[in-house]
């Protein structure tokens, strides 16, 4: 993660803290990060699913919503004046 940049920054961090400083605050950067990305996925996720959950929903039809949703979604993106759609249907979720 972070390619050539993230190479370099170790290396300038392994001069000014040492081996082990550098390893500790490159373990606590990795963790960090993963929980930060694991909390916005899940927070995602259940905004996603909040609908589905408000109607009691079981699995199933679940799966069977969110399909039809994604190809109901899919073609409305291609219809003319989609992005004005778009928006709106935004702006309404918002404001729910």
């Amino acid at each position: 993660l972070g390619g050539e940049r993230a190479r370099d920054a170790y290396r300038t961090l392994h001069g000014l803290l040492g081996a082990e400083g550098a390893k500790r605050l490159r373990r606590s950067g990795r963790r960090l990060l993963s929980t930060y990305v694991e909390r916005v996925l899940y927070g995602e996720r259940a905004r996603r699913l909040a609908p589905l959950e408000e109607l009691e929903a079981t699995a199933d039809p679940q799966v069977e919503l969110i399909a039809a949703f994604s190809v109901l979604h899919a073609a409305q993106a291609e219809r003319p004046g989609a992005r004005v759609r778009e928006r709106e249907v935004a702006q309404w979720q918002r404001e729910r």
